[in-house]
């Protein structure tokens, strides 16, 4: 399951080396069954953050069963990265009911907008659906061992470069993991939180050519604080101490 969410991820990677886009949606998990108990993660790219911003005020967010009956989905958590890329933390406003799919609406989208996902067995584009074919996943992500700096990732692309801080660690799940990550610098006091997607041996903070959660100045210090939880929205403790990194490479000019 995890191999399919990291491929696609993956793939988008490679095909923005080629050009960066305008806009795009794109929602979590990348599977088609999930638990009946799933949280959605939405992520919005360039000008497609304004649709996240105006969830369920401008634009309504929902799941709309086989059946008709569409389920709310509240904005349970918003993030915004500090390079062109934004979150919303989805909870459906009811018990999802089992052997049910659900397509995920998002209404009254702006013109050019568009919420798909590429089916690559059929090589297309369709609505991004789930089928709720598990039981509620009540299990915690098992933090086996904490986060630990491996190396900086710096590079020149396309369109600009890419900057990743990576880390390691052991955290196991039978759901997709996601990593909420606070990045601090004590310098100035600014703030912000992501949560990241990782396979529970792998971290990367930053941004590629065209977007990311965080950026980094080269020389300075930062505090990064990590808590884990599935996409089932199962805890792990309470989180990790501060860990301070140190920048050495040049960061992205950002506007």
């Amino acid at each position: 399951m995890r191999f399919v969410v990291f491929f696609s991820v993956f793939l988008l990677a490679l095909s923005a080396q080629a050009k960066c886009g305008s806009r795009g949606l794109y929602a979590y998990p990348s599977e088609a069954e999930i638990s009946s108990n799933s949280l959605i993660l939405l992520e919005g790219y360039g000008l497609s953050r304004e649709v996240l911003q105006g969830l369920n005020t401008k634009y309504p967010v929902y799941l709309l069963s086989d059946k008709g009956e569409k389920v709310p989905l509240i904005v349970k958590e918003y993030n915004e990265g500090q390079f062109y890329l934004a979150q919303a933390l989805l909870k459906p406003g009811k018990a999802l009911e089992m052997g049910e799919s659900y397509t995920l609406q998002v209404d009254s989208l702006p013109q050019y907008e568009t919420l798909e996902r590429y089916n690559s067995s059929l090589g297309e584009y369709e609505k991004v659906r789930f089928t709720v074919s598990k039981t509620a996943d009540m299990e915690k992500p098992e933090l086996r061992s904490v986060p630990v700096f491996a190396k900086e990732e710096y590079g020149m692309m396309g369109c600009g470069p890419l900057h990743y801080m990576h880390f390691s660690m052991k955290v196991q799940d039978r759901s997709l993991l996601l990593v909420k990550a606070t990045v601090k610098e004590p310098g100035s006091g600014t703030s912000v939180t992501y949560y990241v997607l990782s396979d529970g041996t792998k971290l990367a903070l930053g941004h590629g050519m065209c977007s990311g959660a965080f950026t980094f100045q080269q020389g300075k210090d930062y505090d990064v604080r990590f808590s884990f939880m599935d996409i089932s929205g199962n805890m792990a403790g309470t989180g990790t101490a501060p860990l301070r990194i140190h920048v050495f490479e040049a960061a992205a000019a950002v506007e």
